[in-house]
Formats: C-alpha cells, sequence, structure tokens
C-alpha cells in the first residue's frame, strides 16, 4: 500500500499550465502538523512545510508565451524544543507555452531541480525534470488536458503520464490533473468567497550531502478549505488529514531501474530509517491570481 500511495502521487508544477479562466502567478502557503508523529527517526514528532511558487509569463506573440518561475519549498521535522532536520527544493521553470490552434494549446516545460539538505552541496543533489502538457479547450468553461511527466529522482528516473480536465457550471468549479490534484469547490457573494474540497498528492527525494543519502517523501493529504478574495489576491484556509505521508531513508546509489505509476521496475532498496507523520493539518495560503478569460 506504501509502495502504490508513493507511486500514484507526484508534484510538478502549480499555476504553470492555463488549464482555467485563471493563472496563479504567486502562491505562498505554510502547513503545520497538528498531531505528533511517530516513526523510528530520533526526536523527530512535528512535521511543517512552507512553499513559495511564481510564475512570470512573457508573452511574445499571441500564439506563444515564454514561462519562467521559480518554486522554493522547506519541509522540517522537529521537536517541540528545536528543529532537528530540515529539507529543501529549489525548481527553476522555463518553458514555452504555445497556441497551435484555436482548440489546441500545449506547454513545455523544463524544471532543474536543487533538491537536498544544502549540506556539502554538489552536482549529485541537481535533478533534471521537464513536462509536456496539452489542453484542448472544448468551451469557454469546459476543456481537457493530458501530458507526460519526467524526473530524474535520487530513488531513479521517474516517469508519469496524467490527464486532466476544468469544468465551471454556475457557482461550481471541478479541476483536476490525476494523479497530482483535484479540486471542487462553490462561489458565493459574487465569487469572492468559495468553499470547497481539495486532493494534493507528492512523490520527491532529496539528497542528504552529510550522510551520502537520501530521503524519499510521500504525502497525499486531502482537505476542505474556505477562501475569500480581494481582487486579485486570494486567502485560503485549508483544514484535513494527510494519507499515507511518509519520509524514508536510502544509501546513495540504492535506486530501482524505472519508477512509475502503480510499481518501481527493479525496486530492491532497502530502507534505513523512516517516519510515517501522519495526522490533521491546517494550510494557509495566500494567492496572487490573474484571470485570463
Amino acid at each position: 500500500m506504501k509502495t502504490l500511495l508513493t507511486t500514484l502521487t507526484l508534484f510538478v508544477f502549480t499555476g504553470v499550465i492555463f488549464a482555467q479562466q485563471y493563472v496563479d502567478l504567486i502562491k505562498v502557503q505554510h502547513a503545520h502538523q497538528l498531531k505528533n508523529a511517530s516513526g523510528v527517526f530520533p526526536g523527530q514528532s512535528e512535521y511543517s512545510a512552507t512553499s513559495l511558487d511564481f510564475l512570470l509569463p512573457v508573452v511574445i506573440s499571441d500564439k506563444a508565451v515564454i514561462l519562467t518561475g521559480i518554486i522554493l519549498e522547506q519541509t522540517t521535522l522537529s521537536k517541540k524544543q528545536d528543529v532537528c532536520s530540515t529539507i529543501y527544493g529549489t525548481s527553476l521553470k522555463l518553458g514555452v507555452n504555445i497556441k497551435h490552434s484555436d482548440k489546441f494549446i500545449a506547454t513545455y516545460l523544463l524544471l532543474p531541480k536543487i533538491s537536498s539538505n544544502f549540506k556539502n552541496t554538489n552536482k549529485d543533489h541537481l535533478q533534471i525534470g521537464g513536462v509536456f502538457l496539452g489542453k484542448y479547450i472544448l468551451s469557454p468553461t469546459f476543456n481537457v488536458s493530458f501530458g507526460v511527466y519526467g524526473n530524474r529522482e535520487f530513488f531513479g528516473p521517474f516517469i508519469v503520464p496524467f490527464a486532466g480536465f476544468y469544468l465551471k457550471k454556475g457557482d461550481w468549479e471541478l479541476k483536476a490533473t490525476i494523479p497530482i490534484n483535484a479540486e471542487v469547490s462553490r462561489s458565493f457573494m459574487e465569487e469572492r468567497m468559495a468553499v470547497g474540497l481539495r486532493f494534493d498528492g507528492i512523490s520527491r527525494s532529496y539528497f542528504l550531502g552529510d550522510t551520502d543519502s537520501y530521503i524519499e517523501k510521500a504525502n497525499n493529504e486531502v482537505g476542505l478549505f474556505g477562501q475569500y478574495k480581494f481582487g486579485n489576491i486570494i486567502t485560503r484556509l485549508t483544514m484535513g488529514h494527510s494519507i499515507g505521508r511518509s519520509l524514508r531513508r536510502f544509501d546513495a546509489g540504492d535506486k530501482a531501474d524505472l519508477a512509475l505509476p502503480l510499481t518501481k521496475i527493479n525496486n530492491n532498496r532497502v530502507e534505513t530509517a523512516s517516519i510515517s507523520p501522519n495526522g490533521i493539518y491546517t494550510r494557509i495560503s495566500l494567492i496572487f491570481r490573474l484571470p485570463t478569460s
């Protein structure tokens, strides 16, 4: 079950693909675990995650937009007294969004990333990933999408196909990129307020330069949220529960041949330590959203 949850989910991007009637240019989030975790990492009992996602689209014609930006994220495992372990991710977004026709738009994105605890950092901490996504616009309020994501994770090459859709009907909005995330919401007060349900899943890895090992992090979260919109700025509060969250340590070089949804091929790795910080969490989000239609 743990392997299934890990390989089913991944983190690709947030707000990069124009799959709805808006694009999120800036998103700042902080999540905190409300229930103490249990595991075999000594003294580590609390979990928190903070991220900044920034997108800068540059319009070069009516058919092409250059995509640039950065994603910064930090995961902390701590005791009540002080921090025990912190891991970081720093990703660049480099790509282009092309309007091939009135109905079909495609995005081609390169995602170089340094993912580690920033100790003894070198080229071994670098990951190179990329994504292709195509979107068919069936109406102003409905589209379908498909694509593939790949990354050189420390546990082996990771290849994941995905599919999604966006639908807005009256006050209801549904959007999904399976198996990455899914959200359903209903708005009120001329769309100034909204409530909804959201799922997010990730699978990432981080090199530990001081121990010559890496952490494989899997995280799946389901939560209810409420949000309020001030012009282009959205504040959102989410409360939910993690499902199968885990951080597992492996020796550097201990890899599977290939990671795919549902399975890893020739996965004979030996876990050296693990923690499963599951429980109730809260997340505060601040979003700068720009309409695209």
